[in-house]
């Protein structure tokens, strides 16, 4: 049985040389050219209000004016409470059947909180930040207040850039 020689020739070095190059250009365009991007990061002063569903009547005055905000799963800093949270009738959608027309029923024992939050954000193309929590309307926050813990939807955000 012979033995195989290795043989290595110039074809060999091109395709070498392109797939160096290509990871060259990947490591360049994903690692390197954010680097500016980080040293000039832009800041805004947003107010965004976020809908808490479904609180029991108990606990609606347990969030007040100036309040700390923090995020309850990274348990990071995210703003401010401005103003006292607005305090409505949670109501249940019914169809009644005698009127032929869906209702809207108050429950018993609970409420809606609208609590307004102001926060310096990091702007970015992909849009406002706080300690690292993306904030937009339609986004899930887990909020821990002082008094409190809940989970809602930002609902409204304006900026002042």
């Amino acid at each position: 049985m012979e033995k195989r020689k290795i043989r290595i020739n110039a074809m060999d070095f091109v395709i070498v040389a392109v797939i160096l190059a290509a990871a060259a250009l990947l490591l360049y365009v994903f690692l390197w050219s954010d680097e500016s991007e980080t040293t000039q990061k832009k800041t805004a002063e947003i107010t965004y209000v976020v809908e808490i569903v479904g609180v029991d009547e108990q606990f609606q005055h347990n969030i007040q004016d100036g309040q700390r905000v923090e995020d309850a799963v990274k348990r990071g800093y995210i703003g401010t409470v401005k103003g006292t949270p607005e305090v409505r009738d949670m109501l249940k959608a019914e169809y009644d059947n005698t009127a032929g027309k869906e209702v809207y029923n108050r429950v018993p024992g609970k409420c809606n909180l609208y609590i307004t939050i102001t926060s310096e954000a990091d702007v970015s193309p992909r849009g406002y930040s706080v300690n690292g929590e993306f904030v937009y309307v339609g986004a899930q926050l887990s909020l821990m207040f002082p008094d409190m813990k809940c989970d809602g939807y930002c609902i409204r955000l304006d900026a002042a850039e």
